[in-house]
């Protein structure tokens, strides 16, 4: 499985070290811990990981303009991404309903799922 903090590491560190956006599409906080993931027109397939949902300290999760991103929109995101204040999956190929657990979230500004 996926352990507890698998993304608060070597992707969060540039070649000094030090934290910001060592990866694309990435961002991350003083601290280490991803914000921020903004993937548009990355080319990504298949469907979104329920383990995006591990990553508790994101405020903004953009996944748009994938095609080839298929299925339904996890639960989970709904349920582990509790800081998010922006949550944007559209030009993908995304099907089935919206999620409950994405409408109880108390920091959500901003949705867009068209």
């Amino acid at each position: 499985g996926v352990a507890k903090g698998w993304l608060e590491g070597e992707e969060c560190r540039d070649d000094m070290g030090d934290y910001g956006t060592a990866w694309d599409g990435v961002g991350c906080d003083e601290d280490g811990k991803v914000r921020a993931l903004a993937l548009d027109g990355a080319s990504l397939h298949g469907t979104i990981p329920p383990e995006l949902a591990l990553l508790t300290s994101v405020e903004n999760l953009v996944l748009k303009n994938n095609p080839g991103l298929v299925g339904r929109i996890p639960n989970l995101l709904g349920v582990g991404l509790t800081q998010l204040r922006q949550l944007g999956l559209y030009g993908n190929t995304l099907t089935g309903t919206v999620p409950k657990s994405i409408f109880r979230l108390r920091h959500l500004v901003y949705l867009n799922l068209a």
